[in-house]
């Protein structure tokens, strides 16, 4: 190709274009070389961290080995500072199969006798009315002086302290810990469950909603109660909401649920989440609003 038609001008604005690129690449360059030595010291600094956590794998593996191999022998091992805190932080209840355990779901506090089977269906102890929830969802058992909940072939699975059991397998529960199972939560603690409620002795399904002396009957698989006219159950209170809970039948279990009242669902004097379900027995004391009523 021939250069008619293109003055030494011409030649010379493709130059400084030229030079100007070469400039800019120059500084491109020192800037990447930058870049790099701060990703090499980074790296350094990653493949020093990430030695250390595998030779803190290695100890913990290795003491793993000797407290197992204790425990199989029957010997005794000296515990440093650090083992010791983790023992109390983490003892469960004590106990074994045919001792209670107290369960609080959904603000309600109750004894349940361990085993303890948990699930939709009714042939369960604890029954959670959630289709997320499997027929045979999880277990709670005792086994040498611990208290573990086990996955029974969930289709959801379950967590505890928001971590996830693997399918099939098992966790220790301690003193407070919550698990999770569908959109339900509940915590477990021992005999002296602080801030759980004892149960009440009688586990009878409740036939009547009695408030201000009259009594009406829960024949039906929802019961509306509020200040609507529409309501199975009709309080005229100004505490009392609208459309304020229902009592609700699944599988021959009877359950209060808030249905976002404004003055709140109390069962035993445990607050109902609102839209949250709590399962009732005939003798529990009840609260909408202002206005107190039972279940017998």
């Amino acid at each position: 190709m021939g250069f008619e038609g293109f003055s030494v001008g011409d030649y010379a604005l493709v130059c400084d274009s030229l030079d100007e690129f070469v400039a800019q690449s120059e500084l491109d360059v020192v800037a990447i070389t930058s870049r790099i030595e701060e990703c090499r010291k980074t790296i350094s600094i990653l493949k020093e961290d990430l030695s250390e956590k595998q030779r803190g794998i290695k100890d913990a593996q290795k003491r793993r080995k000797v407290l197992l191999s204790a425990m199989a022998d029957g010997r005794e091992v000296s515990l440093s500072d650090e083992e010791v805190a983790v023992i109390s932080e983490r003892k469960p209840p004590s106990g074994g199969d045919g001792e209670s355990c107290f369960v609080l779901y959904n603000g309600i506090g109750r004894s349940y006798t361990i085993p303890l089977t948990i699930g939709r269906d009714i042939d369960n102890a604890l029954v959670i009315p959630d289709p997320m929830v499997s027929r045979r969802h999880a277990r709670l058992f005792f086994e040498g002086g611990y208290l573990f909940v086990e996955d029974v072939g969930s289709k959801n699975g379950l967590l505890v302290n928001g971590k996830r059991v693997p399918p099939g397998g098992r966790a220790i529960v301690c003193d407070g810990s919550v698990i999770q199972i569908g959109k339900s939560e509940f915590s477990v603690g021992g005999k002296d469950g602080g801030n759980i409620a004892e149960p009440k002795p009688s586990r009878e399904n409740p036939a009547f909603f009695v408030s201000g002396g009259i009594s009406s009957p829960i024949s039906s698989a929802q019961t509306s109660i509020g200040r609507s006219s529409s309501c199975g159950i009709v309080i005229m209170d100004k505490s009392v909401s609208r459309k304020h809970a229902t009592i609700i039948r699944v599988n021959g279990h009877y359950f209060l649920r808030d249905d976002g009242s404004s003055n709140g669902t109390f069962v035993n004097g445990h607050r109902v989440p609102s839209g949250k379900a709590a399962e009732i027995f005939s003798g529990d004391e009840l609260m909408l609003g202002s206005v107190p009523a039972t279940v017998r």
